[in-house]
């Protein structure tokens, strides 16, 4: 299913946990000639502001995850990885393919309070509902896009709770220094958590500069069950656990909209004014024009008389003279 073409009554909000984490929906990518699905932390989030809405409280924002920003900047403009491009490369000498986006303009690596679903204690009014429920999906989607619309910026009252989002084992978590949330798209159901609780199940073990958490792995499986108190059946559950945690119980110490900015991958600074993208001219070889014949070959054009004419004329500061 393609986003822009879904109805207004289609709903992200599913009736069963499976189905809720298995639907498929796709979205035009960048260059317009291609599809690509939405990534699990988005389409939950399309299903939890439908559920806000319905209830009047709260507003969640989508990020770019990990794994996308990662390809992002390990693929050139054909859509292959750089390591596998220059080796094909190298093997059949051929001239290196530019990137659309030189690596000087590609995002920095995201940091470890980088977080892929941001909340806001939002209240709705009934105006605001109604205008959502008319609104196209692919309108919400990139309403919800933290990057394209994020928070307003501005207000001391506007602050937001952060949640990292692992739709899978090998998914990187980290402790983040300040209280913030985690929520685990496990096979049997979705689990919610402070990342207090995320640092008392993994043993307090550590790695990378002591940021990352090394067992979360072994959540995914056998070890499921060790994760039952934080369970969420279905995204209902799931939406009123990240409320009870954000504002009854306090697990997420929220941060303002200015620091969320601070918090979000940016390209390094090019290093000239201006950098050549894509080919220049003459790179590509030194095709002659005019149309190809039946047997492949080039079909010169036919000299007539006015070719005879010019043929014995030059040409003084753009004017041609007669050779007579």
């Amino acid at each position: 299913m393609l986003l822009q073409e879904l109805p207004l009554d289609f709903t992200f909000v599913k009736s069963s946990y499976q189905s809720q984490v298995q639907q498929v929906v796709r979205d035009n990518a960048g260059d317009g000639t291609t599809t690509t699905g939405l990534r699990a932390n988005e389409v939950t989030v399309m299903a939890l502001n439908e559920i806000a809405v319905a209830h009047g409280r709260g507003f969640f924002w989508h990020f770019p995850n990990r794994d996308r920003l990662k390809n992002d900047r390990d693929t050139t403009n054909h859509g292959k990885e750089n390591k596998k491009t220059r080796k094909r490369m190298e093997k059949e000498e051929e001239p290196a393919v530019p990137q659309q986006v030189p690596p000087d303009r590609m995002a920095e690596t995201t940091k470890p309070t980088f977080p892929t679903i941001t909340y806001m204690d939002y209240r709705w009014s009934g105006e605001a509902r109604e205008r959502f429920r008319k609104t196209p999906h692919r309108a919400r989607y990139l309403l919800c896009d933290g990057l394209l619309n994020p928070p307003a910026q501005g207000q001391s009252a506007h602050r937001v709770h952060c949640i990292q989002y692992a739709s899978h084992a090998l998914y990187q978590v980290f402790a983040t220094g300040r209280p913030s949330l985690v929520v685990l798209q496990m096979d049997s159901a979705f689990y919610a958590m402070s990342t207090r609780d995320m640092e008392a199940l993994c043993g307090g073990r550590m790695r990378h500069n002591g940021m990352q958490f090394s067992q979360v792995s072994k959540l995914w499986g056998v070890d499921e069950h060790n994760v039952e108190d934080f369970s969420c059946a279905d995204v209902e559950s799931l939406y009123a656990r990240l409320i009870d945690l954000c504002e009854r119980d306090r697990q997420s110490d929220p941060i303002t909209v200015e620091e969320l900015s601070r918090r979000i991958p940016r390209p390094r600074a090019p290093p000239k004014p201006a950098q050549l993208l894509g080919w220049a001219i003459g790179e590509q070889g030194n095709n002659r024009s005019g149309p190809k014949s039946s047997k492949g070959s080039t079909r010169p054009r036919r000299k007539g008389r006015e070719d005879e004419q010019r043929a014995g004329a030059c040409v003084v500061e753009g004017i041609e003279l007669g050779s007579s």
